[in-house]
């Protein structure tokens, strides 16, 4: 980089060695806050985030299909016996277990309109989609 005012080289400095003038900012650094904040995280934290909600989203659904299977698979109560499973423990733990995927499937969707709906909502204010005679 070059001084404004000498002429001398200045690198990476803050101010010129020579005549001491301070090195002109970039535009944006006037202000905090002026640059525009990133809104995507890391790679790596969206991978463990995935990971979060589908190892247990999956563990879930898995438990949820054995337990109907068990209830429908292990015969009649006339059979009673040690590895006899009641229908109601069947039925709440099948619904326990659905209701993770589910609440997840509802929410996932949520998010994903309402980020639907903030992009239109910035579309709409943009001056690029405004007529003519009112930019």
């Amino acid at each position: 980089m070059t001084c404004v005012e000498c002429g001398a080289e200045m690198n990476s400095a803050r101010a010129c060695r020579q005549c001491r003038a301070p090195v002109p900012g970039r535009a944006g650094d006037e202000a905090r806050g002026t640059q525009p904040i990133r809104r995507v995280p890391p790679k790596l934290l969206r991978v463990f985030v995935a990971l979060a909600i589908v190892i247990p989203n999956a563990w879930f659904a898995a438990t949820a299909i054995a337990v109907v299977v068990i209830y429908l698979t292990q015969g009649s109560p006339a059979h009673a016996g040690a590895s006899y499973v009641p229908f109601w423990a069947c039925f709440f733990g099948a619904i326990f277990s659905a209701s993770v995927p589910g609440l997840t499937v509802v929410l996932s969707v949520r998010h994903l309109m309402r980020g639907a709906r903030e992009r239109r909502a910035l579309a709409s204010d943009s001056p690029a989609l405004l007529p003519p005679s009112l930019d």
